[in-house]
């Protein structure tokens, strides 16, 4: 290519310069230009790692609630069952004491019932 500009600068030295300067001019303008994309690369590389690390921190603590849905979950499924239980066994225990009480009840009556007899036996004597 520098021997075009020779060639060409020979010919006509004012076009000779123009294509030389410009030929200068594009390296310059490659050079910034080239400059100016690795800066927008590292910016954009910079801006995309904020955003994965971003990213990350909601997904970590979108794993951190699930995590504990499920642990209140399970405590609450616990406490179901364990009131359960405690009615099934507060139920045992309230029919076990009518049983005593009812057999106390009938136990009573029993001897109600012979005081009865006997008061109506010693009215007729």
């Amino acid at each position: 290519m520098y021997d075009h500009y020779k060639q060409i600068s020979v010919t006509c030295f004012q076009r000779g310069l123009l294509l030389k300067q410009l030929f200068n001019y594009n390296i310059m303008l490659l050079f910034e230009y080239h400059k100016l994309v690795k800066s927008s690369l590292a910016f954009n590389l910079k801006k995309q790692m904020k955003q994965n690390d971003i990213l990350n921190n909601f997904h970590k603590e979108i794993e951190k609630k699930n995590n504990s849905i499920n642990s209140l979950t399970k405590e609450i499924i616990n406490t179901e069952e364990m009131m359960e239980q405690e009615k099934i066994n507060s139920e045992k225990e309230i029919a076990e004491v009518n049983i005593i009480y009812q057999n106390k009840i009938d136990k009573l009556k029993k001897n109600n019932q012979r005081k009865k007899d006997e008061f109506t036996r010693l009215l007729q004597l």
